[in-house]
């Protein structure tokens, strides 16, 4: 069943990347950890809502996707390029 809280996929990546709070999702330091901690959720267990609101809360930047698999995915590119933007 789909979890329709924002907060629960916010407060599940904090927990799986070691951030201490939830606004450490914007900091460039936990990318790799918050990419890698994507890949253990499945993009059914939310609902599309939670997706896009999560993408526009983690980078500031308005979503629209249409799919969750989708919304997933850009979260997971936008951490990946972060990370390696930082290295």
């Amino acid at each position: 069943m789909e979890n329709d809280d924002m907060s629960a996929l916010l407060e599940q990546l904090r927990i799986q990347a070691g951030c201490d709070y939830i606004s450490d999702l914007h900091n460039a330091d936990y990318a790799w950890k918050i990419s890698t901690a994507l890949e253990s959720i499945q993009p059914s267990d939310y609902t599309l809502n939670v997706w896009n609101s999560a993408i526009e809360y983690i980078t500031g930047k308005r979503c629209s996707q249409t799919l969750s698999e989708t919304a997933m995915a850009h979260l997971h590119t936008y951490f990946t390029s972060k990370n390696i933007m930082r290295s």
